[in-house]
This record gives structure tokens, C-alpha cells and sequence, in this order.
């Protein structure tokens, strides 16, 4: 996987024992300012889940505990995140409540929650701020998953990781945190961020 920071675009390569996903390039219609290896590798994995396996090679080193949590994420499929560096990556700071939302189900945000819509890019050219919401459109319905229990809901938290810290977030809430395995909220705490039901 390779990121163009400029655009805030990322581009993803298969290997051997990889599927094959629906796009290669990933695109965030928003400039993605505080990125750490850490927060892009959770967010990569998250968001490329259903087709990874085997080796995973990140950008940039990642911390031994976010390789760890990676590997723990995908349970029985054999993953080995690289490269791994051998310290921690700072965790960036936040603490907003982000309730993260699709066109189909946002909904009105709770008092002390920002609002983060994740909408098409075929709707919505670039991103669109406010104090208690910002709409940031993406490729990511270009990258529907297979029929995998709660894939797409795990998807919407990768890109929610990697836009926390921009909009000053801490928690992640979404109405189907219950549904989902433990991992995902292991895997989120290893950088820093919180995941909540609505």
C-alpha cells in the first residue's frame, strides 16, 4: 500500500494470497492533515479488510502494538503486518465524541457529538465543514464489500479513524457498535480512539 498525501489518495497492491477489491485507489475527497503510520495502517486494514491476508505492507513502520492488534483483527486469516518499527507512534489528541453517518442513516447529532457524514464522491465533489458536522465525500462505495457480517460498518470506522483527528475526535460512535467483535474496538483503542454505540 502506497498514500499520496497530496490528495489524500491511497493506493492499494495485492499480493499473493490477497483478493482482489473493487478499486486499487482509495480516494478522500478532503485533505487529510494528522496522519500517523499508526492511524493510516489501522485505517488502511480496516478499510480493506474483506481482501486482505498473508503479508500486509504499510506505508510507513508501524508500533509492535498496532502490528499486534492488526493480527488480532483478523483472527483465523494469517496476516503479518510490516514493516514494524520498535517503538510506539505518538497517539494523536482528541476528545470529541464523532458519530459517523451515511446519507442513509444520518441522522440529527446528539448534544457534545460532531457529526461526520461520509457521502459519495458521485454526490458531493469535496468536503463541506460546520461547528457541529462536516461532510466528507469518498471512493468508498466504490469499495463495497463481499456479504461479510458488519464489513461495511468496519469500513465506515477506518475512514472515521483516519478523519478523528483532523475534527479533534476521541470516540467513534455508531448505532451498530453492539453487532460488532471485540477486535474492532481493540484495534481503534491501539491508536488512541474510542468506539461507542448511539
Amino acid at each position: 500500500m502506497a498514500v499520496d498525501r497530496v490528495r489524500t489518495v491511497f493506493h492499494c497492491t495485492g499480493e499473493e494470497f490477497d483478493g482482489v477489491p473493487p478499486i486499487q485507489r482509495f480516494d478522500v475527497g478532503a485533505p487529510v492533515k494528522s496522519m500517523t503510520p499508526d492511524r493510516t495502517a489501522v485505517a488502511l486494514a480496516m478499510l480493506f479488510h474483506p481482501w486482505i491476508a498473508g503479508t500486509i505492507v504499510f506505508p510507513e513502520a508501524i508500533s509492535p502494538l498496532v502490528a499486534n492488534r492488526i493480527t488480532q483483527f483478523f483472527g483465523a486469516r494469517t496476516t503479518l503486518p510490516s514493516p514494524v518499527r520498535g517503538g510506539d507512534w505518538p497517539i494523536l489528541p482528541g476528545a470529541r465524541r464523532i458519530r459517523i453517518t451515511t446519507p442513509e442513516t444520518e441522522s440529527p447529532s446528539r448534544m457534545k457529538e460532531h457529526l461526520l457524514s461520509l457521502t459519495s464522491l458521485a454526490r458531493q465533489e469535496s468536503f463541506a465543514s460546520a461547528p457541529d458536522r462536516t461532510a466528507i465525500p469518498s471512493s468508498l462505495y466504490l469499495l463495497r464489500p463481499p456479504a461479510l457480517e458488519n464489513a461495511h460498518q468496519i469500513q465506515l470506522l477506518g475512514l472515521g479513524a483516519l478523519l478523528a483527528a483532523d475534527l479533534q475526535g476521541r470516540i467513534l460512535v455508531t448505532d451498530r457498535a453492539h453487532a460488532l467483535p471485540p477486535e474492532v474496538s481493540l484495534l481503534l483503542d491501539s491508536v488512541g480512539l474510542g468506539l461507542a454505540g448511539a
